[in-house]
């Protein structure tokens, strides 16, 4: 029975570690809000990281996409080259697509996207989205 017990809790665990592998979960040594702020905070040019997914296919190997918004001026593969260097050497992260902004987001919807002739403010939103 002692046996039984100790397989059936090994197992379990081993399904839950490949289940999330599987489903391509972030890893649990990576904090998306805290890559992206470091982002923000140490490449030269970036103005904003959204849109950032953080997976690994293997358990060993971990992958990000993400939209950088860059700020005018920027060269953008000197940007992307240094955006892969630091999630390189930072982060574990071996292999990332990144997506180079400048301006609006080509992915946002603008929740007021209508045509009159009078202004009013709107609430800012946060364009930061993970998922």
């Amino acid at each position: 029975m002692l046996v039984a017990l100790l397989i059936l809790s090994t197992a379990w665990s081993l399904m839950r570690e490949a289940a999330h592998v599987l489903l391509e979960g972030v890893p649990a040594s990576l904090d998306r809000d805290l890559i992206a702020k470091d982002l923000e905070a140490t490449v030269k040019g970036v103005r904003e990281v959204h849109h950032m997914h953080v997976w690994s296919l293997d358990g060993t190997s971990n992958m990000a996409t993400l939209h950088a918004c860059l700020n005018d001026g920027v060269d953008p593969h000197m940007a992307v080259s240094a955006i892969k260097k630091r999630l390189a050497a930072k982060h574990g992260i071996d292999h990332a697509t990144i997506e180079p902004e400048f301006g609006l987001c080509a992915d946002s919807h603008d929740e007021h996207d209508h045509h009159h002739d009078h202004d009013h403010a709107h609430a800012p939103r946060d364009r930061r989205h993970y998922h």
